[in-house]
């Protein structure tokens, strides 16, 4: 018995979701169009490398249309189901992140 509940991975995330998710669309739609978002999103250049924008605008996005409002639980969830994570890339950003970013 497994008490710590932890478990290997191995395998693509593509594969562990139905293909007619709604995850696949909104990051489809946000990496087509990258260009407009940095045209929007101010980056940081000095100091600690940022999480790339499309990632947290789709997480965002996909957060929004499964109503999770507060970043801190939209960071746990990015950490911890399938679909958050591929939303935003397998980043998991932290709350903190995800409020400074926004």
């Amino acid at each position: 018995m497994d008490l710590k509940q932890s478990k290997w991975y191995y395998g693509c995330l593509d594969d562990e979701i139905p293909s007619d998710d709604i995850v696949f669309l909104v990051t489809y739609f946000v990496l087509s169009n990258k260009d407009r978002i940095y045209e929007v999103v101010d980056i940081k250049e000095n100091g600690k490398p940022v999480n790339p924008a499309e990632y947290l605008v789709s997480l965002l996005i996909y957060g929004a249309l499964r109503h999770i409002n507060g970043t801190d639980e939209l960071a746990e969830m990015a950490k911890l189901h399938q679909k958050f994570r591929y939303a935003c890339g397998d980043l998991q950003p932290s709350g903190r992140v995800l409020r400074k970013f926004m």
